[in-house]
């Protein structure tokens, strides 16, 4: 009897809401980011269908996979001017949030923005000043363990959160800003 397990990964690119398996990613994404910290998903599906009417940025909505199976939500951005890409959003099914799902998932969307020339200086994402004892959400706690890991490095400076789309007026918080360069830098 052999003793292996083997897993697949994938990432697919949604660009369309009509897309069967982007309603199973957004599904994730319901379930998993905490009500006072989520974009709407009605504003979510939106920006897939226009993603084009956004002159200065690019979105990027993807569906991760695990053995065929959709287990994640990542949602991006890409800042023409600056260079930069801003993940708002990666989710993972509770199953599924572990070292060895994450990389190589992560890998992939790294590895997607470069072969698809989307030449950037840098990655940043916010992540809470919450610690699990103050609530955070376990996603946030997850991702910052794990992006840390990726080097990404904290911002010592005071991060407000722009408003959660478009209608969302009491959404600002205190938050971390993470970033991560695409080239060595020894300070920010």
């Amino acid at each position: 009897m052999e003793n292996t397990v083997n897993m697949e990964y994938s990432i697919k690119r949604f660009q369309s809401s009509k897309d069967k398996d982007f309603i199973k990613a957004l599904m994730i994404y319901n379930s998993t980011i905490p009500v006072d910290t989520k974009t709407s998903s009605n504003e979510i599906i939106y920006f897939v269908d226009h993603s084009i009417l956004q002159p200065k940025r690019e979105m990027f909505f993807f569906g991760l996979f695990a053995g065929g199976e959709i287990v994640g939500f990542m949602e991006t951005g890409y800042l023409i001017t600056t260079k930069t890409i801003i993940i708002d959003y990666i989710v993972l099914k509770e199953a599924y949030r572990l070292n060895s799902v994450f990389y190589p998932l992560f890998s992939l969307v790294q590895r997607y923005f470069s072969e698809h020339m989307i030449d950037f200086d840098f990655i940043a994402t916010e992540i809470s000043t919450k610690c699990p004892e103050e609530s955070v959400d376990v996603e946030s706690f997850f991702s910052k363990k794990m992006l840390q890991m990726e080097d990404f490095r904290i911002v010592e400076l005071l991060y407000r959160q722009p408003k959660l789309g478009l209608n969302n007026e009491e959404s600002n918080f205190d938050f971390e800003l993470m970033i991560k360069s695409a080239q060595s830098v020894v300070s920010m």
